[in-house]
């Protein structure tokens, strides 16, 4: 009986299906598995069963592409077909299933006719189709009496069948028109008359020939007996209803195997030898054996002897002539093979194979596995023996297989050996890695190399509770029934009869079993068991010796414990100082404790010490998993039965809770298990197993342009086109791989990730090691890599980056003069980002210095840099970096080095008269604009999907705000685009928002109408009229209509603007004109109608809701009316504020409220929590999202705003010293998450805490609360809508009590005063602070605090006079060096803002005087 079938589709494809356990398994003709037909899917209750069954039959139905499976009573029906386009890809489904009484002997289908033998009968099954589902009706019942049928098969047309019972000498065959139909259901009926065969031995196998053509003999008979020869039998012309004997083929050994080959395989044989027999006489020589051999017109007979080197061929010619008499026999050829077979097969089988001139070898044999073999016909068919062995092993390593699924892996400290346990019998199989397997390689050559898994050991366990793998995988550690046993497996591969450990209770229970390698003494293992009571019991286990006990220790620290989690070894390198944690205990409250051997004084006994605890506040966890450096990752039930995978870092420290990522799954996502894995540099790498694929999870470095969470899967193993079995367990090996078991397959996967064309970019498109992918998303950057040099130009390192680009260049041209293909770049010195630069100056300060340095140049500015950083120096990097891929940079990220480069070249040559947020503005601008790929870039176009494909991030429009050089920057972004700026760039740069003068953000409005009216071959005064009414330029619209006599509309536009709108006629019509146009969707149109109406309101509703441009509806209502106007400060409070609440929009939401004159917000939603700030302004906003800190960028805004003006110190002052100091710690480690270290210990290194200097150092501070500042008013102008965020915005923000110190809380500073920073912009003084505060006459809208003891007796709110027009002031501060102690929180303001009020010349102001 054939233990596989081969399935041969129409369309040319060839499976083999293979029983497996209760499986069945569908693979390519190379034998690599393309998927897994279960069982249990047409029976799931199978599921339940527990007798020891296993699918032990299988057939095929080429015509319709069905496999069929037998196991006990039970027949499973598949349909199959090929994926179009997808080679290693088949789709399946449940056809049918049938059910008998009886257990299944034989299988075989033939025409949609299923033919089943039984130990008492021979059944025939035809599909019915009457009914929508397909099912089995019996047709025929042929019984066989007590002796149970060994084999049946159909003959080729299906008219009929053979069959032979076990042991017996007679194969009968049956004509199916003989058969009488059973009638009813269900009864026995005797068939038609048969013929008996007699053989003078048993019958082993029956088979029938495949005709080669229609002409040929239809019936021929192909039977084995138990001496293993061959007999034919096939029907004459005057009886072709009978089978005679034609001939006998026997073996030349007596204990040799003969295998018959049909005329179409042997045919496939010849072919594939001519094509390779290659050039020359040796060529010619197999071309003329070809040739005879095709002429004969025979089949072929394989004779293989016992032990498998030696090979016979022999033809059989003349089958499908008349008469039989001219049938012969004859010898081929006998070789010995070079790779001999494992013994004497049962099966042979010929495939196709891609290579060209060779096919694929099946081989089988009862009691061993399928094992494929190449072939190559023409040097097996040469008598002249070949230098190319003619039969090679596809697969080397040894395989077996469970006969039961397996339920868990177990590996070594080291990976490198592993075992599975099977369930309910305790069969266990040990596996061992091995690194370099021959695995292909056609005509000789040495094929691709790969990791597998050699069979090093095979027993059973019993009903093993704890298993534990060690000494490479050479012995095995148990506990079952209450015994601690220790095993070694021999050299034959079988388990030794297991030995106690010494000194163990008998009333012990286990909780968790452990070995790893010892760290006190060389070549031994520990031992480790755990009790539920936290009880160790530690055994030291030296190679190829008994066990020794060592000591049994309490963990009385760990309390009563729910789990102990074993820390995988994984990067694990203990030492006897310093031997590193083996496990963890988790309590009932959650907290986890890490525990580490430790010699005991005298070194004989191990004591066990915590090394480490956190408390995650976790009740309900499920499972967990630690790794050797500490990160843990726990699966917690979270609501409605939902699982919650964490990761925590167990270093944890006062400003981190120690989680660091959190995901909770769907309702329908379990977690099976839990797998750590480290890599060289100790990152670590988590598989999470699901019922039916493994996420690979590493830490991510965080970018600058993205938001990511600092944990994400990058890899996903998916078992579900390969089996519908569940995952039971998952592993990590040696090397990489990662082992997945399923049923009783085990899955293994290689470090490698091959990608789909598309999904990764440039030299990672092919496949990629997981730990190259680590590597690559997480850890410290190289200097030269775009988003190391792009913060270092945030953060005023321009000389840096200028150094960093011209040392890359240099090497980079010296690597290619010298012809190496690597970079020999050395290290920035960490000093160097310590070094202060002149980033930070104002335009004037600037342009002094500029005019002062000029006076002592004596080379001409031309020549500046030549020797270093220059305009040479960047077009030698571009062009080098055009050809010659920088490591550990994909495509786009050297493409952003590009940017970079270009965009530092143009920044250096206007950076003298730009303030740093002139330069971090034109910084972003010019990379925008390098990567839209503009022609007059230097570097190329790259669309890649970053965040700034449409438009600069809003920071970047921050940047240009708050500068004092925006004449500078609009230049410069009008030059970005020729000249020629459109409303889309406009948009992309955000001019509207950052352009603070009115008269030229008026004048930019009207560059960008006209270049709207001529973009373009049209001239259409469409597409300006919208700037021009909000300008109120009718007049010029007008005249532009008169030019446009194209235009369809020209004459009713003429004449409508003709009238004067100034008169409520003409608006009106100017106002229906404008809904009419919204009914035909003409929104921009509509929205200028609005205008020309007077409804600026209405344009603006229309910019938001229909047109979805806030920008635009900004741009249109500042131009129209001013930043003081009605509309547009409603359209701050409206929608701006609200939308940046609810977005997390921290940076539209300064703008805005700085827009509103509300500088304190300005300054405190940067790092205020945005819930916080929605409180005290009793929460007028509807929504608020997620607070997003995630930007290190925020700490440079917040650091440039916080002593700008009064209200900006205001807003500092409102900030809790702890909070500040706590945000500080996070932008740095921010910026370390980003991979820019050396950045992140600059800002820790040099950030100063100091606030303004508003009082002398020797000035104490009250020692009672003090009044809070009176409330802002509320402005005059009416909002778009009656809103609670328009109250918010326009409300006071001071709460009534008192606000903690900045000092309290804070840390103990090491020194008493902190040094100047090298960071100029953060830490210069400033010789006057900008007085923005208006002393408002209303009440405040907070109730006030107690009075103020220091300041002037009897001032109360009321007193202070009435609102003033709100104007702006210098008052001149006096600079101090002393540090204030930080209570400036709302002491004083009340004093200072009707001080403000009663002197409005301020020259000689002095804070002093307000106690502080």
């Amino acid at each position: 009986m054939l233990p596989f079938q081969i399935l041969e589709r129409s369309d040319g494809d060839i499976l083999v299906v293979y029983p497996t356990a209760t499986n069945v398994a569908v693979l390519a003709r190379d034998l690599k598995l393309l998927r897994t037909l279960a069982f249990a899917e047409a029976f799931p209750a199978i599921l339940a069963d527990e007798e020891d069954r296993e699918v032990g039959l299988v057939a095929v139905d080429a015509e319709h592409g069905r496999v069929f499976a037998a196991m006990g009573g039970q027949v499973a029906v598949w349909e199959v077909a090929s994926v179009p386009g997808r080679e290693r890809e088949i789709s399946h489904k449940i056809h049918s299933s049938l059910s008998i009484q009886e257990s299944i002997t034989s299988l075989d289908v033939c025409k949609d006719k299923l033919l089943i033998g039984t130990p008492s009968a021979i059944l025939i099954y035809t599909v019915s189709s009457a009914s929508p589902l397909p099912s089995w009706r019996r047709a025929h019942a042929v019984p066989t009496g007590d002796s149970p049928v060994l084999v049946a098969r159909w003959a080729p047309d299906g008219s009929a069948f053979a069959a032979v019972a076990d042991g017996s000498r007679f194969v009968k065959v049956w004509r199916t028109s003989n058969l009488l139909l059973t009638e009813p259901e269900g009864e026995d009926v005797e068939g038609g008359a048969y013929q008996a065969l007699p053989h003078p031995k048993p019958v082993v196998n029956v088979r029938w020939r495949k005709a080669p053509s229609s002409s040929s003999q239809t019936h021929v008979l192909i039977t084995t007996t138990s001496d293993s020869t061959l007999r034919m039998y096939a029907s004459v012309l005057d009886c072709p209803d009978r089978l005679e004997l034609w001939t006998s083929v026997s073996p030349s050994t007596p204990d040799a195997a003969l295998l018959w080959l049909d005329q179409a395989r042997a045919h496939g044989l010849l072919d594939e030898a001519e094509r390779g027999a290659g050039d020359g006489e040796e060529g010619e020589r197999r071309r003329m054996r070809v040739k005879d051999l095709r002429a004969m017109e025979g089949d072929l007979v394989w004779g293989v002897e016992e032990g498998g080197r030696r090979v016979e061929l022999m033809a059989v010619v003349n089958i499908d002539r008349r008469p039989p008499t001219l049938l012969r026999t004859f010898p081929v050829l006998q070789l010995s093979l070079e790779h001999p077979f494992p013994a004497a097969p049962s099966t042979l089988h010929l495939l196709p194979s891609p290579t060209p001139s060779t096919l694929f070898l099946l081989f089988h044999r009862p009691g061993f596995p399928l094992l494929p073999y190449h072939f190559h016909p023409a040097s097996f068919l040469d008598p002249i023996p070949s230098p190319t062995p003619p039969i090679n092993p596809l697969r080397a390593p040894r395989h077996t297989e469970h006969r039961r699924p397996v339920h868990a892996l177990v590996r070594t400290a080291k990976a490198k050996a592993v075992s599975s346990l099977a369930r309910r019998d305790g069969e266990a199989i040990a596996w061992r890695t091995a690194k370099k397997v021959r695995v292909g390689g056609g005509n000789g050559e040495l094929g691709r190399k790969r990791q597998v898994l050699q069979v090093c050991g095979q027993g059973q366990y019993g009903a093993a509770e704890h298993v534990v793998l060690f000494e490479n995988g050479e012995a095995v550690a148990f506990f079952a029934d209450g015994s601690l046993n220790l095993s070694r497996i021999a050299s034959d591969g079988a388990f030794a009869i297991p030995t106690s450990f010494p000194s163990l209770p008998l009333d012990v229970s286990c909780a968790l079993l452990l070995a790893v390698p010892s760290p006190f003494s060389d070549n031994s293992s520990l031992i480790v068991l755990v009790t539920p009571d936290a009880t160790t019991y530690t055994y030291s286990v030296p190679a190829s010796s008994d066990p020794t006990f060592l000591s049994a220790f309490s963990l009385a620290s760990a309390g009563k414990s729910s789990l102990f989690l074993p820390v995988d070894p994984m990067g694990w390198i203990p030492s006897a100082s310093d031997a590193g944690e083996v496990f963890l205990t988790i309590s009932d409250a959650g907290e986890l404790r890490f525990w580490a051997p430790r010699l005991a004084q005298g070194g004989t006994e191990v004591e066990w010490q915590q090394t480490g605890r956190i408390g995650t506040g976790r009740k309900d966890i499920l499972m967990g998993r630690c790794s050797s450096v500490r990160k843990t990752a726990l699966v917690v039930r979270a609501e409605g039965g939902r699982e919650t995978l964490e990761i925590w870092d167990s270093k944890e420290s006062e400003f981190s809770s120690g989680l660091e990522y959190s995901h909770t799954f769907g309702p329908d996502e379990h977690v099976n298990d839990l797998d750590w894995t480290t890599t060289v540099d100790l990152q670590s790498i988590l598989a999470v197993g699901f019922r039916s694929h493994v996420l690979l999870l590493c830490q991510q470095r965080m970018h600058y342009f993205d938001d990511r969470p600092l944990w994400s899967s990058f890899v996903r193993v998916d078992i579900s086109s390969l089996t519908p079995q569940p995952i039971a367990d998952s592993i990590w090996l040696a090397d990489g791989s990662l082992a997945v078991a399923s049923s009783n397959q085990i899955f293994l996967y290689s470090r490698f990730v091959e990608f789909e064309p598309g999904d990764v970019e440039g030299e990672f498109a092919d496949k990629e090691s997981v730990f190259e992918i680590v590597a690559r998303q997480n850890g410290p950057l190289p200097d030269y890599h775009p988003q190391l040099l792009l913060q270092c130009l945030l953060w005023e390192k321009v000389e840096l980056v200028k150094d960093i680009l011209y040392q890359l260049a240099q090497n980079l041209e010296n690597a290619s003069i010298g012809g190496r293909r690597s970079l020999d770049l050395p290290r920035i010195p960490i000093e160097r980002f310590y070094e202060e630069e002149d980033c930070g100056l104002s335009v004037n300060e600037a342009s002094a210095r500029a005019n002062h340095s000029a006076l002592f140049e004596n080379e001409s500015p031309s020549s500046e840099n030549e020797s270093g950083f220059s305009r040479r120096t960047v077009g030698q990097l571009l062009a080098v970096t055009r050809t010659t891929r920088l490591p550990h940079l994909t495509e786009h990220e050297q493409s952003h080095l590009q940017v970079i480069a270009q965009a530092t070249l143009d920044v250096e040559e206007q950076r003298r008269a730009l303030d740093a947020n002139g330069l971090r503005y034109l910084i972003s601008m010019h990379s925008f604009r390098l990567l839209q790929g503009q022609p007059s870039s230097g570097a190329p176009p790259v669309s890649s999907g970053s965040k700034h494909a449409s438009r600069l991030h809003l920071r970047d429009f921050s940047w240009a705000f708050h500068s004092e050089s925006q004449q500078l920057l609009l230049d410069a972004s009008s030059r970005a685009y020729g000249g020629k700026m459109l409303w889309p760039d406009a948009r992309a740069l955000g001019t509207f928002l950052w352009i603070r003068s009115h008269e030229t953000l008026r004048a930019h409005m009207e560059e960008i109408a006209r270049n709207q009216y001529m973009s373009g071959e049209d001239r259409d005064p469409i597409k300006c009229s919208l700037f021009y009414f909000a300008l109120g330029k009718r007049k010029l619209v007008s005249g532009l209509w008169r030019q446009a006599s194209w235009h369809p509309e020209q004459k009713v536009m003429l004449k409508f603007l003709s009238n004067d709108f100034n008169e409520p006629r003409w608006r009106t019509a100017a106002l229906k004109n404008a809904f009419a146009l919204l009914s035909k969707r003409r929104y921009d149109y509509a929205a200028a109608f609005f205008l020309l109406g007077g409804s600026l309101k209405d344009a603006v509703n229309v910019c938001i809701r229909q047109l979805d441009d806030v920008q635009l509806a900004i741009a249109i209502a500042r131009a129209a009316e001013g930043d003081e106007g009605p509309v547009f400060r409603g359209l701050l409070r409206d929608v701006v504020i609200p939308l940046s609440f609810k977005e997390g929009y921290r940076w539209l939401g300064s703008w805005a409220f700085w827009m509103l004159n509300r500088r304190d917000m300005a300054v405190r939603i940067l790092v205020t929590p945005l819930k916080d700030l929605v409180a005290d302004g009793d929460a007028p906003i509807e929504s608020v999202g997620n607070d997003n800190y995630d930007d290190p960028s925020l700490a440079l805004l917040f650091a440039h705003l916080k002593n700008q003006t009064l209200q900006t110190v205001k807003g500092t002052a409102e900030i809790v010293g702890r909070v500040e100091f706590n945000f500080v710690l996070h932008t740095t480690r921010l910026l370390c998450r980003m991979g820019c270290h050396p950045l992140a210990l600059h800002i820790a290194r040099n950030w100063s805490f100091e606030r303004p200097a508003a009082t002398p150092r020797a000035t104490p501070f009250p020692s009672s609360p003090v009044s809070t500042p009176a409330a802002l008013p509320a402005p005059s102008p009416a909002p778009l809508a009656d809103t609670a965020a328009a109250r918010f915005a326009e409300a006071a923000s001071p709460s009534p009590a008192r606000r903690p110190s900045f000092t309290d809380g804070m840390p103990t500073s090491p020194r008493a005063s902190r040094r100047k920073s090298a960071l100029l912009s953060m830490h210069r003084r400033r010789s006057s602070i900008l007085n923005d505060m208006d002393i408002p006459s209303e009440p405040p809208t907070r109730p006030s605090s107690p009075p103020q003891l220091d300041g002037p007796a009897g001032a109360t709110p009321a007193e202070q006079g009435s609102t003033p027009t709100p104007s702006e002031s210098k008052t001149e501060v006096p600079s101090s060096a002393g540090v204030p102690t930080p209570g400036l929180t709302k002491t004083g303001f009340g004093s200072l803002m009707k001080t403000a009020k009663q002197q409005t010349k301020v020259p000689d102001f002095d804070m002093s005087a307000f106690g502080f």
